[in-house]
């Protein structure tokens, strides 16, 4: 059996719909490789992404500064981020077999990532089977995660999944199994 290849992935979005405008792609693997895409809001077409103002000013109240970093940031529109998304991935793990993708809540972020590559015609860079749902194991061992550092830079795509897959981790090594 091949060994796999575990991925953390994060978004921010403009909205809270599954169809979402993304502004954010954060992806990270235990041996430190790292992805991050900007992507102008701008390049959106209105039409099959939604944005709305609420979470908009949740944003911009939520963390300034990231929303500073965004703004100061070199921006993707959205094919290119999705594209280069999908190199991170295929470079992290040449066979999709053995990619597991793990989002705090795959309903959110891999649904909305999901939806753009299906408005762009581009194919998901995952197989649906080897989703995995990090909300789910921090529930069932809050204490563990409580003992990885706060995440300093909440709501930055990149942050939020390495701070995420430092605390997956610590749960693994507490199982005393190896993450996949």
């Amino acid at each position: 059996m091949s060994p796999k290849t575990p991925v953390m992935i994060d978004i921010e979005t403009l909205s809270v719909r599954a169809n979402a405008a993304i502004v954010d792609i954060g992806a990270c693997t235990p041996d430190g490789k790292c992805f991050s895409a900007y992507i102008n809001p701008a390049a959106y077409d209105t039409e099959p992404f939604s944005m709305d103002q609420k979470t908009i000013e949740w944003h911009m109240e939520t963390n300034s500064d990231n929303w500073n970093n965004y703004i100061n940031s070199k921006m993707f529109n959205v094919e290119d981020a999705l594209d280069l998304l999908s190199k991170f991935l295929s470079d992290v793990c040449p066979d999709k077999d053995n990619l597991i993708v793990w989002a705090k809540g795959p309903q959110f972020d891999l649904t909305i990532l999901d939806h753009a590559h299906r408005i762009y015609n581009r194919p998901l860079p995952w197989k649906y089977y080897n989703v995995r749902d990090f909300r789910t194991v921090a529930s069932m061992f809050p204490d563990i995660v409580e003992e990885v550092a706060p995440n300093t830079n909440k709501h930055g795509g990149l942050s939020d999944a390495i701070h995420q897959l430092k605390c997956l981790e610590r749960v693994y090594n507490h199982l005393g199994l190896e993450l996949e």
